[in-house]
């Protein structure tokens, strides 16, 4: 038999043959690893928070405040992780309760006593501070209309808006976060009524302070202090204008930022008015919107057209498929997650969120609620939570 090369495995006999020695290829380029960590789905979170601890680089990509922004634009729709409410009789803690099944996003802090939710928009959570009991009522009410904070649940990070000085006592009021990118700066829009008029005034947090009040315009309601802006309900942001609701149910009010102006939407006639929930048609891209439900059960989505009239964009029927069968009325819409297109619904059996797109409803409460502020937002590590998990060197 002739001989075997050195190394040269045979049935057993001789030594095994080297294995042979690849190099070790580089490691990614960050462009390509930050590529792959935008197309994560805003659906599936916990895959960026794996990515974020697989190593120090990775972490740093995708904590960065720029991954953030470039993440929130590519995705544009982010989706409800949870909604914000007050128990009735505990109306004085804006408590987090998440989305069932839609990601782990839970807050550092779930509770926030002595606030109730007020607005949330694009990741941004306006709170509304309760005044101590002790406190007196008459003591510059015109001020404690205006005790509002801005909290980020994401990152825990909160502002302090200062207070905001009339020279009239403030009737009526009602705010909303202006929607704009994260990380970065704010605005807040508030409206109120008093004696003598309808205001506006804008803060940004890029100043720390209040602008000027906004000049009332158009159809006006005949006597401002007749009328007032319902607090319980959210604003709606469509396009470059906030939207709040007046508690007569005469009309929306809109306060368009650019221009600065105030004016009165009219509300179309039904025949039996119900609570509406005001709502940014196509997450915000579509117009104005309210929903309602009238005495049959029946979901009503109306929208405005291009030549600013109302009309019925979708009716349904809330009953057989679309809600359990232990639902025997449908009272009302409480809350609208415009960008998920989820829906709140107060029925007799407890609180329901209703999916436009789907047609499916989840319970998610037995108990009736005071401010319910959806949260939609997408869930992308912070720094100080991802640098603390320790893993490969930096350079893996």
């Amino acid at each position: 038999m002739e001989d075997l090369p050195p190394g040269f495995l045979s049935l057993g006999r001789g030594p095994r043959a080297p294995a042979p020695a690849f190099p070790t290829p580089p490691p990614l380029l960050d462009e390509i690893v930050e590529e792959i960590l935008l197309r994560v789905p805003p659906s599936d979170p916990a895959l960026l928070l794996r990515a974020a601890a697989v190593c120090r680089r990775w972490a740093g990509l995708a904590t960065d405040a720029g991954f953030r922004r470039r993440y929130a634009g590519r995705h544009r729709a982010p989706p409800m992780l949870g909604y914000f409410g007050s128990l009735i009789d505990t109306a004085g803690s804006a408590r987090f309760f998440p989305t069932t099944g839609a990601s782990s996003f839970r807050p550092r802090i779930a509770d926030r006593c002595g606030y109730r939710a007020h607005d949330a928009r694009a990741g941004r959570v306006l709170l509304n501070r309760i005044a101590p009991p002790s406190a007196s009522a008459s003591s510059r009410p015109q001020e404690a209309a205006a005790a509002l904070v801005v909290w980020d649940p994401l990152t825990a990070d909160r502002w302090d808006l200062p207070l905001l000085s009339r020279p009239q006592q403030v009737r009526s009021w009602n705010a909303a976060v202006v929607a704009s990118p994260l990380p970065g700066p704010f605005r807040v829009a508030f409206v109120g009524l008093d004696a003598d008029q309808m205001f506006a005034h804008v803060y940004s947090s890029a100043s720390g302070s209040w602008g000027e009040a906004a000049a009332a315009t158009g159809a006006l309601p005949d006597d401002p202090a007749g009328d007032r802006l319902d607090e319980t309900m959210t604003g709606a942001q469509a396009g470059d204008a906030v939207y709040f609701a007046l508690a007569g149910g005469t009309g929306v009010v809109r306060f368009h930022l650019g221009a600065r102006t105030l004016s009165i939407v009219p509300l179309p006639d039904r025949p039996y008015p119900a609570r509406i929930v005001l709502r940014a048609m196509d997450g915000g891209g579509g117009g104005l919107g309210f929903a309602e439900v009238d005495l049959q059960s029946t979901l009503r989505i109306w929208a405005m057209d291009d030549a600013g009239q109302w009309v019925v964009s979708r009716a349904v029927e809330l009953g057989g498929m679309q809600l359990p069968a232990q639902v025997s009325s449908v009272y009302y819409v409480v809350a609208s997650a415009d960008a998920a297109g989820v829906l709140f619904l107060c029925t007799n059996h407890g609180l329901y969120t209703y999916d436009l797109q789907s047609g499916h409803s989840i319970k998610v409460w037995s108990n009736r609620f005071q401010d319910i502020v959806p949260y939609e937002g997408f869930y992308t590590p912070v720094l100080r939570r991802a640098l603390t998990v320790e893993g490969p060197s930096a350079g893996a």
